[in-house]
């Protein structure tokens, strides 16, 4: 390989290598800042049960803070839908944890995309104490500093 060959070559590739830097500086250019959360908000929407572990409202992933599901594997169709049954698509209130919900300070406010609220009926009735009253969760008083009452 001549030296001219070798020149070429290297020159070509501190071009190449400049570009891609330069692309890489006009991507991140172009990256909108991180948006900073004011913090937890309360919100409304329409309660949905697909699956016992899947709760949504107004498209939000939701954990019933002080509440969770402890069957058996084998068992999460059929709660599901006696879940889905038992309480149809309606209007509920949710406050995430923060907002003065019995899991203050206890657990975290998210999980992975899951929000971890409290959620509440029309009525004003707390929807994890009426799943745990019919038997379809189990409350975690460790969680809830005691509000709910475990699984006999």
């Amino acid at each position: 390989m001549s030296w001219r060959l070798f020149a070429t070559l290297a020159m070509f590739l501190a071009l190449f290598m400049c570009g891609i830097l330069t692309l890489l500086q006009v991507n991140d250019q172009k990256r909108s800042p991180p948006v900073m959360a004011d913090g937890p908000k309360a919100f409304s929407g329409t309660l949905v049960i697909k699956d016992i572990r899947d709760i949504t409202v107004a498209a939000n992933h939701v954990i019933l803070c002080g509440a969770t599901f402890t069957k058996p594997a084998q068992m999460t169709a059929l709660v599901s839908e006696a879940a889905s049954d038992r309480f149809p698509p309606q209007m509920v209130t949710c406050k995430p944890v923060g907002l003065g919900t019995p899991c203050d300070g206890l657990v975290a406010s998210r999980l992975n995309n899951f929000i971890v609220a409290q959620c509440f009926t029309k009525d004003g009735a707390d929807l994890a104490e009426q799943l745990i009253s019919q038997g379809i969760l189990c409350g975690q008083p460790d969680q809830s500093g005691g509000h709910y009452k475990p699984c006999p």
